[in-house]
């Protein structure tokens, strides 16, 4: 028999289940409902309180630190001011270490644009010009926010491991060093036409110095990943291939600054160049095999996630553009009778195979960018701006001065025309988005306490003491 005790306990009960499932279909990101689940569940602070008004209930959390409005028909808000969700100090410290990220990334996403117009293969005057503004407002941005994630390290020493072992954004470290790799790229196109020859020197040993620093960064940041993460293959995204991205970027790199070193130099570039890009797609196809399984036995990303899906077009491109670039700089680079060959010219054997292999590799890249252009599209009307729309720009920069290279290696006017027409599409994407960036930054939609969007929850990845975290309605 049931008592009006055990009516009571199950009412309750109730109460509590319903609280959260109404945490995360109203609160205004993951991160919020997260959070919410993680101080209601984890933590024990349940201290819900259900106040009937007529049709409404107001569900009110003190110490989860939110407010939410119910209605048997509706479900909303209670204030559509993003202020009226009052983030606790625990989801305010990880909004701001997911800011730092977004800092890194958003900052990423102005160099490939000033590298494109410096490789145009059509030009006007003018437009090296346009490619300095670019280049230099991407340094403005790279010491600015450098700056501010030194100072938040500096305010805060436990947020930087905690970042580093965080499942979601310890994969964004990677794109620090490809702004590196994109800056040096910028200085030998801008900077070394009016410098002397000790610019040429700085960056040969530049190049090596970041090789050395890539590879840390891509042993140590997948072991902490292996040693102590455990994340489905179900939730694969592209950006799990970021670590490796230094040296994808190595790559290009070492193929425009082939262009001024000197012979001895140049030889050890170039060969490093192969290498260490070498070594980026190989671990891009691993996580291609993993990005594959997951669409093949789970469904596409969430509608407002899958700008994140042209990450995966970055490793092609930038293979392509190392081997048809590195493969045309060869019979200039490499000496007679390199690796004891004499029967034919190696360096003309390299260019023959690399422009061959670029091209290859080219239309995956392409396959890949039309496959996310195509689930883009596809959930369109359900999308949302978030800062993973900044992934239309640098996948789309890489394809574009990868067909750029392919261009001129077949000397085709053709292909350079087409490649004219991607920059200038490049450049009007790049505007919309930075406009769209700005006005939702405005508005507090992004970059604002418990409006981040695509974040992990506080304390691991999609589990909260058995609470399904990543499940969302």
């Amino acid at each position: 028999m049931v008592t009006k005790g055990d009516m009571a306990k199950i009412e309750e009960e109730q109460n509590i289940a319903l609280a959260m499932d109404e945490a995360e279909v109203i609160a205004p990101s993951i991160l919020a409902s997260k959070v919410i689940a993680s101080e209601i569940f984890a933590e024990r602070v349940v201290t819900a309180q259900v106040l009937r008004k007529g049709p409404e209930r107001i569900i009110t959390d003190d110490k989860a630190g939110f407010e939410l409005d119910y209605d048997k028909t509706v479900l909303r808000r209670k204030s559509a001011s993003v202020r009226s969700l009052k983030p606790t100090k625990k989801s305010e410290e990880f909004c701001e270490e997911r800011r730092q990220d977004d800092d890194r990334m958003i900052e990423m996403f102005f160099e490939p644009v000033a590298i494109a117009l410096s490789q145009q293969p059509f030009t006007f005057p003018g437009l090296r010009t346009i490619g300095k503004i670019f280049f230099v407002l991407d340094l403005v941005l790279f010491a600015l926010f450098s700056a501010l994630i030194i100072t938040r390290f500096v305010l805060n020493p436990p947020a930087l491991p905690r970042s580093l072992h965080h499942p979601h954004e310890s994969f964004f470290f990677g794109t620090f060093w490809v702004s590196i790799a994109f800056i040096l790229y910028n200085i030998q196109q801008y900077g070394v036409p009016s410098c002397g020859p000790w610019l040429v020197k700085t960056l040969e040993v530049c190049f090596w110095l970041y090789a050395g620093f890539a590879l840390l960064v891509v042993i140590f940041q997948y072991h902490v990943i292996f040693d102590e993460e455990a994340l489905p293959v179900t939730g694969m995204m592209p950006a799990w291939i970021l670590p490796a991205y230094p040296f994808l970027a190595l790559g290009p790199l070492a193929a425009v600054l082939e262009y001024t070193q000197p012979p001895a130099s140049g030889v050890r570039i170039l060969i490093g160049g192969i290498v260490f890009a070498g070594l980026g797609w190989i671990i891009a196809m691993f996580m291609y095999t993993l990005y594959f399984t997951r669409l093949i036995s789970s469904e596409l990303p969430e509608e407002p996630k899958r700008p994140g899906m042209f990450v995966a077009v970055g490793p092609a491109a930038y293979t392509s553009n190392t081997l048809v670039a590195l493969g045309m700089q060869a019979p200039r680079v490499l000496p007679p009778a390199f690796l004891g060959i004499t029967s034919i010219p190696t360096g003309d054997l390299w260019k023959a195979f690399g422009v061959a292999s670029g091209m290859f590799v080219w239309l995956l890249g392409f396959w890949f960018f039309a496959l996310s252009t195509v689930a883009v599209l596809s959930g369109f009307r359900k999308m949302h701006f978030t800062l993973n729309y900044w992934a239309f720009i640098y996948p789309f920069a890489a394809l574009t001065i990868a067909a750029i290279q392919i261009g001129n290696a077949l000397n085709s006017d053709g292909i350079r025309g087409v490649t004219s027409g991607m920059t200038v599409l490049l450049v009007a994407t790049w505007l919309v988005v930075a406009a769209t960036n700005t006005r939702a930054v405005w508005l507090g939609h992004v970059l604002w306490p418990g409006m981040d969007e695509d974040m992990e929850d506080v304390e691991g990845h999609g589990q909260v003491d058995g609470v399904d975290g990543d499940k969302r309605d």
